[in-house]
């Protein structure tokens, strides 16, 4: 199966989009920073800007991001729509996800985004209704 990018647009003027450049806009200058998003917030910023959802799920391995979120007003309970920080281990999906993922540069910070078909992947074991609606879209 060919896996080649899903996209040279990245939408960010979609929910997660706008949030996930507050958070950016929260961040110490004087470092690097690599956030992984996963869920639906990747498709929704680079296949299907209608594609809904409360949050946008992301993890960074070397910070924690959660006081920045909060900084940002994006903490659950503050707003309808907001950022969840989880664990790198919440995204269970191919040990190959990386080496499909795209990489984007906002100012000191690199947001990662896994190729649709591994947030399918991990998608499979909860398989709610919404995961499927997930599925039909990247189709």
């Amino acid at each position: 199966m060919a896996i080649d990018y899903w996209t040279d647009t990245v939408d960010w003027s979609t929910p997660a989009g706008i949030a996930l450049k507050k958070l950016i806009a929260q961040l110490p200058r004087d470092r690097e920073f690599l956030i992984t998003l996963f869920g639906s917030a990747p498709i929704q910023i680079t296949i299907e800007p209608s594609l809904l959802s409360s949050d946008v799920d992301l993890f960074c391995d070397d910070a924690d991001l959660n006081q920045y979120v909060r900084n940002a007003g994006l903490a659950q309970g503050e707003k309808d729509f907001y950022i969840q920080v989880c664990s790198g281990l919440n995204f269970r999906t191919s040990p190959r996800w990386i080496g499909r993922a795209k990489s984007v540069q906002i100012e000191n910070c690199t947001v990662r985004l896994p190729h649709p078909i591994d947030i399918l992947i991990a998608k499979l074991n909860r398989l709610d209704e919404k995961d499927l609606e997930l599925i039909q879209h990247v189709r």
